[in-house]
């Protein structure tokens, strides 16, 4: 039999019951706090994922427009270059007619101005 001097159990159990509903309603609010932060983050992620998609799909079209330009580039360097040999050749043609040309003069400058 109990003693006296001792609560009976009802009376123990009663008094843990405030204590395990504060507990209770921390929990909870940590729980919703923690649900909302989860949420966030989610957000979050989807939003940064959806961002590299389209940095991804910008990057790409920025890959193709750079391999297009350069190799449009790369044909205008060689008709360039084609064009610089051309215009070497002909300049070439040139020194070498103006250096007959003074050969000529200095022939006739010497059969008609000896």
């Amino acid at each position: 039999m109990p003693s006296p001097a001792a609560p009976p159990p009802k009376a123990k159990q009663q008094s843990k019951i405030p204590d395990l509903r504060t507990e209770n309603t921390r929990l909870r609010n940590e729980n919703a706090a923690l649900q909302k932060t989860s949420s966030s983050r989610r957000e979050r992620i989807d939003t940064l994922e959806h961002q590299r998609s389209t940095l991804q799909v910008a990057n790409e079209g920025l890959h193709r427009d750079i391999a297009t330009t350069n190799a449009r580039l790369e044909r205008r360097n060689k008709e360039l270059e084609d064009q610089k040999k051309h215009w070497m050749k002909k300049v070439r043609d040139v020194e070498r007619e103006k250096e007959v040309l003074r050969m000529e003069i200095r022939r006739l400058e010497k059969r008609f101005w000896p």
